[in-house]
């Protein structure tokens, strides 16, 4: 499990993640992602709004993994630049949980 305090979230397509550091690209940053439909359950098992879980610590339970993460041109080619981040997939609200 991993302990983090949630500095950011962000979205993408039918994603959403919470951050340990407000920059995405901070090589120390732990992302949590999952998808969008899962958002009212997690918000529901914490009787808060998502974006209220802003500068509040979480437990988080799953496996971190090291994703590489393209940059695109202007066409959404890859460019061949890139960077790492470390997620952990969230699929189920019981996953997450406040850590105080």
């Amino acid at each position: 499990h991993f302990v983090m305090t949630v500095k950011a979230i962000g979205g993408e397509h039918d994603v959403v993640f919470l951050n340990s550091e407000r920059d995405y690209r901070d090589q120390r940053n732990l992302t949590v992602k999952m998808r969008k439909t899962l958002v009212p359950q997690v918000e529901r098992r914490l009787g808060v709004p998502l974006q209220d879980l802003k500068n509040r610590r979480i437990v988080v339970l799953g496996t971190a993994r090291r994703v590489r993460i393209l940059f695109l041109d202007e066409a959404g080619r890859p460019s061949g630049k890139y960077y790492f981040q470390t997620h952990v997939a969230v699929t189920s609200e019981t996953q997450i949980d406040f850590a105080d």
